[in-house]
C-alpha cells in the first residue's frame, strides 16, 4: 500500500487544502487440484477537500479498481473494471438462505 498526502493554499482565505493518493494491489495465487486461480486487484484512489479551521468546506474523491482473475477449475478467465460507482444510490442486501 502507499499513501501520498500534500497540503497546499486553498481558494479563499484562511483556507487550505488536503489532498491524499491512495494505492494498493495484490496477486494471489491458489492451486486447489483443479487447476491454478491467479488473483490480480489493484484499486487507486485520489481525494481532495477545502478545510477552513476544522470544517470541510467542498471536497471530492475517485476511486478506480481492476480485478483480473484468470484460470482455476474451469479455465476460466474474467477482467474487471468499476466504471462508475455512485454513493448517492441506496444499495440494500440480500440475504440468500
Amino acid at each position: 500500500m502507499k499513501m501520498i498526502s500534500a497540503t497546499l493554499p486553498g481558494s479563499k482565505p484562511d483556507t487550505y487544502l488536503a489532498i491524499t493518493n491512495v494505492s494498493h494491489a495484490f496477486l494471489e495465487r491458489h492451486d486447489d487440484g483443479g487447476g491454478e486461480t491467479n488473483v490480480y486487484n489493484k484499486q487507486v484512489s485520489d481525494g481532495w477537500m477545502e478545510v477552513k479551521d476544522h470544517d470541510v468546506l467542498s471536497g471530492g474523491s475517485v476511486t478506480n479498481q481492476k480485478l483480473d482473475c484468470r484460470g482455476g477449475e474451469f479455465g476460466g478467465c474474467f477482467i474487471w473494471k468499476l466504471v462508475k460507482n455512485d454513493t448517492s444510490s441506496v444499495c440494500t442486501s440480500l440475504y440468500v438462505n
